[in-house]
Order: C-alpha cells, then structure tokens, then sequence
C-alpha cells in the first residue's frame, strides 16, 4: 500500500479539485450558452460546444425520466464514489491512486449535476462527416483518462512480475 501521507498530499486535492474544474467549466459554457439561441458554438470544422442534459448514464444509456429513477441513478453515483475511495484507501501504486483520484474527481462532478439538475450537463461536441459522436463533459474526460491510468498500472504490474518470474 502506498503511504498516507501521499493520500492526504495529493489524491484527495487531486480528486476534490477535478470535481470542483469539472463544476467550474460547466457553469462557465452554461453561461456563455445562456445567450445562444441555438444552444451550440461551432468551434472548428469537427468541434462544437453544445447544450445537452444527459438523463442517463453513460452515452444516455438507462434514461431516468422520473424521481424515482433520478435519486436511483444518484444513489450508484454516490455508492461509486465510496466503493472508489476504499479502493483509492487501498492503493498499492502510486498510479492507481492517482486513476482513482481522477474517477471520484470526475464522479463527484457528475453527481453534482445529477444533485442539482437531475442530469449531468454535457457540451464537449465531436462531429464528422454529419456524424456527431456521444456529447460529454470535463467529468467524462477525467473518467476516462482514470480508466486508462488504470489500464497503464495494470500493464506496468503484469510485465513486473513477468520478469521476477523469470
């Protein structure tokens, strides 16, 4: 496991800190978009920022369109988010409790939404050849990019042991 001190250092400002840019940049396209009729600013030839509430999970999937399913949808959130901090608690390397960090720093941003809108709000907006790909927000990017860091880790570990064993 890796040291407390690391813990209370670096990856709970890291995760507190990411949920709160996540709230930050969110309100901050809120209110430009506030004036758009259109509710979209095309950015380049591939890139938009648009207003979408997204009433589901990831990529609007298990839509929630009553109380019942909202408060559902934010109580998993909000199990996530604990079951990730025992897991970042638990962090054997340095790499998975910074991907950790990232998860509930991204979690905590879209719980916010899910607290305060009863959606998360989405505008990063990627389109080709009138194609436009899943609309996501900063929270989804950190998300990801823990997912990934995750992965690295594993990878790193793998090869580790695969040369003590040889």
């Amino acid at each position: 496991m890796i040291s407390k001190s690391f813990l209370i250092k670096y990856c709970i400002p890291l995760a507190l800190f990411l949920g709160i840019l996540d709230r930050f940049l969110k309100s901050y396209v809120f209110d430009i978009l506030r004036s758009v009729p259109e509710k979209t600013i095309p950015i380049t030839s591939f890139f938009n920022i648009s207003q979408v509430w997204n009433y589901g999970v990831s990529f609007g999937m298990f839509r929630a369109d009553n109380n019942s399913g909202v408060l559902l949808l934010m109580g998993v959130c909000l199990l996530i988010i604990l079951f990730l901090s025992y897991a970042l608690l638990k962090s054997e390397t340095k790499i998975e409790a910074l991907a950790f960090s990232f998860i509930i720093g991204g979690a905590i941003g879209n719980l916010y939404d899910r607290i305060v809108y009863q959606a998360v709000y989405d505008f990063l907006d990627f389109h080709y050849a009138g194609i436009h790909f899943w609309t996501f927000n900063p929270a989804d990017v950190f998300i990801t990019f823990g997912a990934i860091f995750l992965i690295i880790d594993q990878i790193i570990r793998y090869k580790y042991k695969k040369q003590i064993q040889h």
